[in-house]
């Protein structure tokens, strides 16, 4: 997926999958540039990752860039170009959450849940129409699929992102784009940057099957995914029997009748923390 001498662009760059996939580029090329933005300032403690990761063959620069600015992305994805020649990849793994009911959410928390995965895509599409991308990946979340409690304006954020890849794809048919388009609608990874009580995860994983992403399972998934002919996949680790009959059930539950508000139940599970 990755080539020598590539230029890829990662946003969400110093959170925890940002820079897992910014080594990642790294250790399986030769004399790649990776780009890393996020909306904070560079602090001493990123600042030493960052020069951790210089010690690969290649090179790391960070931009502190606000997905919602148009013009500044823009500006962002027209220096990198000019600079580099070229942009070959885009990794968009920038994200935000402010969990609570939805009854007691503000329209404002509402908004800045949605901006970076929804204003964001849509900032760096229109930044990188003229770009000759290899992908342009959208890391979505489970939530998007299984939805989550306190987080429906997330769920509708990603929700966004594995439409817009089934969009994008058809416009790069159409010649008005280029590269693959894919969203990944992750699960909780191990060494991501959210992390539940080990109790709750064990609660989880008795229900549902499954349990975090190991970070080889996750590149392997993100490997076969980025090889697959699909808009979205949704990538998942644990026991497969167990999350087939939890899908099953679920499947089952959502198509049959809604049984009158006395009698129902709400399975709540924090599955899309990650």
């Amino acid at each position: 997926a990755f080539k020598d001498h590539g230029v890829y662009l990662i946003t969400g760059g110093l959170g925890a999958l940002g820079l897992l996939f910014a080594r990642e580029i790294l250790t399986q090329t030769r004399n790649a540039s990776v780009i890393l933005t996020s909306r904070s300032e560079l602090s001493a403690e990123n600042h030493a990752v960052l020069e951790t990761l210089r010690g690969h063959a290649g090179k790391v620069s960070y931009r502190q860039l606000d997905l919602g600015d148009r013009d500044r992305v823009a500006r962002l994805i027209a220096d990198i170009r000019d600079e580099h020649g070229t942009l070959n990849g885009i990794l968009h793994c920038a994200g935000m959450i402010a969990d609570n009911f939805i009854v007691r959410k503000t329209a404002a928390e509402f908004k800045r849940v949605l901006a970076p995965k929804v204003t964001g895509t849509l900032n760096l599409d229109l930044a990188s129409k003229d770009a000759e991308l290899d992908f342009f990946v959208l890391f979505s979340s489970i939530a998007s699929a299984m939805g989550n409690v306190g987080q429906a304006d997330y769920a509708a954020a990603n929700g966004f992102m594995d439409e817009f890849a089934a969009y994008r794809n058809g416009q790069v048919a159409a010649g008005e784009r280029h590269g693959r388009t894919l969203s990944i609608d992750w699960s909780l990874w191990q060494a991501g940057g959210m992390r539940l009580d080990p109790s709750v995860m064990e609660v989880v994983k008795q229900a549902t099957g499954i349990q975090p992403i190991e970070t080889v399972t996750g590149l392997a998934a993100f490997y076969r995914s980025l090889a697959s002919p699909y808009d979205r996949v949704l990538a998942v680790e644990g026991i497969q029997p167990a999350i087939e009959a939890y899908l099953q059930r679920e499947r089952m539950f959502t198509a049959a009748p809604a049984p009158p508000p006395s009698a129902r139940q709400h399975f709540e599970t924090p599955l899309s923390r990650g």
